[in-house]
C-alpha cells in the first residue's frame, strides 16, 4: 500500500486523528514503546500522517494507491472502471459564484470535520485559502454592485471567469467615447436639468455631465445616458457611492 509498515501507518493515523494524543497512549493503543512512537513521529511530517489516512481509506474502498517517492500522494486513482480525475485548472472554467461554493463547501467540511485548535497546518492552510476566496469575490461583488448596479453585479457572478477577463480585455482596447458637445452639454443643463444637480436638486452654475455607463466602457453621449450633476454628487457617483441602477432610475424619472 506504501512505502510505511502497517504499524507506522497506524501510529500516524493516530496522531492524525488526534493532534494532541500523547505518544505514551499511541504505544498503550498500539501494542508497541513509546521510543519507537517517537522515532515514527520524528521520521515523518504531517504530510505523512495525511497520506497514511489516504491510504487507510483507499485500502477500505478498495482503490489502489499510486506509487511514488517523490512525496506525499492525492492520487485516489480509479474505482471500478471509472477513472476519478480532478483537474483543479477546470475551475478558471467556473463563474464566481461556482468558485464561492466550492470555497465554501471545502473550507466548511475541512473546518467542521475537526476542531480548529486541533487541526493540522495543511487544513488550517487550505481553510485560510478558501476565506480569502470567499473574502475576495464578495468584495468584488460589491464593488460591481455599487458602482454598476445589481444586476451587473449578478451578471458578473453567474458568468465564467474566463469570460469575464475577456469582457474586461476586450473593453479596455477599444477606445472612449468622445466628450459630450457643447451643444448636448447646454441642452441638458439649461433644458431637462433647468440649472439644478438632477440628483440632490440643488441650483448649480457649474454644471458637470456624468456618463452613467463611463466613457472607458464605450458609454454613448446619448441623453439616458448622461446625467447633469454638481460636483460633490459627481464625485459621488464616481466613487460608486451613487449606483448606474439609481442614476437611470432618477433619468427615466427626469424624462417620463
Amino acid at each position: 500500500m506504501s512505502d510505511k509498515t502497517e504499524l507506522q501507518r497506524l501510529i500516524l493515523i493516530e496522531r492524525y486523528n488526534d493532534p494532541n494524543v500523547t505518544q505514551a497512549e499511541i504505544a498503550r493503543k498500539l501494542g508497541c514503546s513509546s521510543s519507537y512512537v517517537s522515532q515514527v513521529l520524528r521520521q515523518y511530517d504531517s504530510f505523512d500522517a495525511i497520506q497514511a489516512r489516504i491510504d487507510q481509506l483507499n485500502h477500505e474502498l478498495g482503490i489502489e494507491p499510486a506509487n511514488s517517492h517523490s512525496g506525499p500522494q492525492y492520487d485516489i486513482g480509479t474505482v471500478g472502471s471509472s477513472d476519478i480525475d480532478v483537474d483543479l485548472e477546470e475551475l478558471e472554467d467556473l463563474p464566481p459564484v461556482g468558485i464561492l461554493v466550492f470555497a465554501g463547501i471545502v473550507g466548511g467540511f475541512l473546518s467542521l470535520n475537526q476542531p480548529l485548535n486541533s487541526m493540522p497546518r495543511l487544513q488550517w492552510g487550505i481553510v485560510v485559502v478558501c476565506v480569502a476566496i470567499i473574502v475576495i469575490v464578495g468584495i468584488r461583488f460589491y464593488q460591481i454592485q455599487a458602482s454598476q448596479g445589481l444586476k451587473e453585479g449578478v451578471s458578473w457572478l453567474i458568468t465564467p471567469s474566463e469570460q469575464n477577463s475577456n469582457d474586461q480585455s476586450g473593453k479596455s482596447t477599444q477606445a472612449k467615447t468622445p466628450p459630450v458637445s457643447e451643444s448636448l452639454r447646454n441642452e441638458l443643463y439649461f433644458e431637462r436639468a433647468d440649472r439644478r444637480c438632477e440628483w440632490c436638486e440643488e441650483h448649480i452654475d457649474s454644471p458637470d455631465v456624468h456618463h452613467i455607463e463611463p466613457r472607458r466602457e464605450q458609454g454613448p453621449n446619448e441623453p439616458d445616458n448622461l446625467i447633469v450633476l454638481c460636483p460633490n454628487c459627481h464625485r459621488k457617483a464616481d466613487s460608486g457611492s451613487i449606483s448606474r441602477s439609481k442614476l437611470r432610475y432618477r433619468i427615466e424619472q427626469q424624462t417620463h
